[in-house]
């Protein structure tokens, strides 16, 4: 017998009698099928390291029938999502994200956006989301948003700026039916094509989200407008590869005193934006990612990445030497 067996047969013994165990999380993919003894009493699975797929996986999570949390990587691929959206009715929350981000670097197996419209579709106790994917359209969007009108949370994210791969648009009309569907909606990230339009869908319908992220977003100033003159419980905001400036920001600063932070990387901001924000605003301390000092950098440079909160004892006096407090 080979001794990959026979260990596979010694730890199913010392699970077999966990009937109480709810909760499984690891990345051993050649272990997995010891675990099947345990498989009907979980509720919550985290295989986001394992590099099991195909056959493997699908046999693994049809025993899963009570799962309330789902936890893998793209190599589920798109029969395994289907499977587990057959399988797993009581399904919660699901978290898809790419298996490269973990350290895999075999044959790309990748989701699509038929995995999400499945789990939509047989999941009606879905709540929260979190799909990394290769492609997506508005139309699968738009499924998603009829399917599941209590989700609290979406975080969507595609690698590249990409918009539907079908008929070539921006991804406005899918998250502007997610945000007016979704009326209890208090958390969404997206990573995607989106016009100032779709962001002030955002601003206008996003009346609960408290945290909000943006990458690859908007055309111009207008759209960060949009959301901050709109999104009512806004308190975390993260914006990341956008072209938004700051006449945005100065324009909008007394809401960025509500905010718990923002945080801004690779946008259009400069210095100068930077030093008179922190003036105009003194109970906001506005911090910037610099390696040179501030009197030596020009007011028109653009600024790296920069980090703004509200304080009523000043700004902080433990900053690393990358971390510069901006004023005039």
């Amino acid at each position: 017998m080979a001794l990959i067996q026979i260990f596979l047969q010694i730890v199913e013994a010392a699970f077999a009698g966990c009937t109480s165990l709810t909760r499984l999380s690891g990345g051993w993919s050649a272990l997995l099928p010891a675990f099947s003894c345990v498989c009907e009493g979980l509720t919550s699975l985290n295989l986001c390291w394992a590099t099991v797929q195909g056959t493997g996986l699908i046999q693994f999570i049809r025993k899963c029938k009570n799962l309330q949390r789902l936890w893998v990587n793209d190599l589920i691929g798109e029969a395994g999502l289907s499977f587990a959206a057959s399988t797993c009715s009581k399904l919660q929350e699901l978290r898809v994200v790419l298996a490269s981000n973990y350290g895999y670097v075999g044959p790309a197996v990748s989701v699509k956006e038929r995995g999400l419209v499945a789990v939509s579709a047989q999941c009606p106790r879905l709540e929260s989301v979190l799909y990394l994917c290769r492609r997506m359209t508005n139309k699968d969007l738009i499924a998603v948003a009829r399917n599941c009108p209590n989700l609290t949370c979406f975080r969507f994210g595609l690698p590249e700026p990409n918009p539907d791969y079908i008929t070539g648009k921006p991804f406005d009309d899918g998250f502007r039916a997610i945000v007016e569907s979704c009326r209890g909606l208090r958390r969404l990230s997206i990573a995607g094509r989106l016009t100032d339009a779709g962001l002030r869908s955002i601003g206008e319908h996003a009346d609960s989200v408290e945290v909000l992220s943006l990458a690859f977003t908007g055309d111009s100033d207008i759209g960060l407008h949009y959301i901050l003159k709109g999104c009512k419980s806004l308190k975390r905001l993260q914006i990341t590869d956008c072209p938004f400036g700051g006449r945005a920001l100065l324009a909008n600063a007394a809401r960025l005193e509500t905010l718990r932070y923002l945080c801004m990387s690779n946008c259009k901001v400069t210095m100068l934006e930077c030093q008179l924000l922190g003036d105009t605003m003194p109970r906001l301390t506005v911090e910037v990612r610099k390696n040179t000092p501030l009197k030596l950098i020009p007011p028109n440079s653009l600024v790296r990445s920069l980090y703004v909160y509200r304080t009523l004892a000043g700004p902080r006096s433990d900053t690393p030497e990358s971390i510069q407090i901006a004023s005039i």
